[in-house]
């Protein structure tokens, strides 16, 4: 729309919804998302409804969690297998913060297999591999 991402909250939400809440903006009076974050959820904005690309982006960023989880799971010797993975998914699927994280939207599962990838990389002595990786989940 053309509208600047640094506005106050409460001056942003009047411009996209009409409506003004005193104290809006008490907690967080600025946007917090560094304009790097853009770059990982750029691909979604292909898809023009909101609920699917949402759905998509769930979809992808559960799916690299689970990987990261298996990764931790695979370099630690953890075995994965009958009632102990069963139960590490409801474990997970149950967890307060998945849902908030599915729910909103957010970075999370993504950084987070991006650690993994960084810590199993340098377990392994893939040094350059490491970097990167600590370096986009950092970015």
């Amino acid at each position: 729309a053309g509208d600047p991402v640094y506005v106050p909250q409460r001056e942003a939400l009047r411009r996209h919804t009409g409506e003004d809440l005193p104290g809006f903006d008490a907690e967080l009076p600025w946007n917090a998302h560094p304009p790097v974050a853009v770059l990982a959820a750029l691909p979604f904005g292909l898809i023009r409804d909101y609920p699917t690309a949402h759905l998509a982006w769930n979809v992808v960023a559960a799916a690299l969690f689970a990987a990261g989880l298996v990764l931790v799971a695979r370099e630690l010797g953890v075995p994965g297998r009958g009632w102990a993975a069963a139960a590490g998914v409801a474990a997970v699927v149950s967890c307060n913060a998945v849902h908030s994280h599915v729910f909103q939207g957010q970075l999370n599962f993504v950084v987070s297999a991006l650690v993994a990838v960084a810590w199993a990389a340098d377990r392994r002595g893939y040094a350059a591999a490491a970097g990167a990786a600590a370096g986009a989940a950092v970015a």
